[in-house]
């Protein structure tokens, strides 16, 4: 028994299969994130010649994010065999970290410098726990260097930067808060309310991808022309190129 509690953390955690662009087995992703990721991955794959994927995942249990994306990338294979143009993007939410895995055929193009650039930029949306808006950012970032004429969907908005002030609430002479400051805030969070209907009246989830809704529950969706069945990879070798970084 106790030499089965030493060799316990020794043991390679499990991954998820990669049979789709983006697998979000941490559940932090919005449906409409995972679906605008995969979208542009698609797009990647068939207009750039990328074959790229997403894996979220809660942590690598305690195996370095190196080795972890590294065995997941092999076993995905992403890319052809012979061209190996895959690219497999990790991130490990309660680790914090993050990694980009380069396929061979890749790394002149995306070397480890650039990637490790890609990842830089993602670290304000990843601290504002804005996943969607970090995968986004990656694919985006990726894209930019190996296939820098496809056109992607709109990159999300960086959340504004934390700050430690808050501001002092508007008082009267007698202390109390003002009767106009108080209507105003009324008239702002109506407002607010009125915009916020309309976005989710004209919101992602009723944009459509050709002839049907891109639906992450649907079993008969299609990942594209290029695979209609999975993600799977088509045998694409990974030398352990690329990057990592925290948040």
């Amino acid at each position: 028994m106790i030499l089965l509690l030493w060799l316990a953390p020794l043991v390679a955690r499990a991954q998820p299969a990669i049979d789709r662009p983006v697998t979000d087995d941490a559940g932090v992703m919005s449906a409409g994130g995972i679906e605008r990721a995969a979208a542009d991955l698609v797009t990647l794959r068939e207009e750039g010649g990328v074959h790229m994927a997403v894996l979220v995942v809660r942590t690598t249990g305690g195996e370095p994010i190196e080795d972890y994306a590294h065995r997941a990338a092999s076993s995905w294979g992403g890319g052809a065999r012979g061209k190996d143009d895959g690219v497999l993007f990790v991130l490990a939410i309660d680790d914090r970290r993050s990694r980009l895995e380069v396929g061979y055929g890749l790394e002149a193009k995306l070397t480890d410098g650039v990637a490790r650039g890609v990842l830089e930029d993602l670290k304000p949306r990843l601290r504002a726990q804005d996943y969607d808006g970090a995968v986004a950012s990656a694919i985006h970032g990726v894209a930019a260097v190996v296939a820098p004429g496809v056109a992607l969907s709109a990159l999300p908005a960086e959340p504004p930067p934390p700050t430690d002030q808050v501001p002092a609430e508007p008082r009267s002479e007698s202390g109390g808060t003002p009767l106009t400051g108080l209507f105003g805030l009324v008239v702002l969070v109506m407002i607010m309310f009125a915009v916020g209907s309309v976005r989710r009246r004209r919101g992602w989830s009723s944009t459509t991808f050709g002839s049907s809704t891109w639906s992450s529950s649907s079993s008969s969706s299609s990942w594209g022309s290029s695979s209609s069945s999975s993600w799977s990879g088509g045998g694409g070798s990974f030398g352990g190129g690329g990057a990592s970084s925290s948040w």
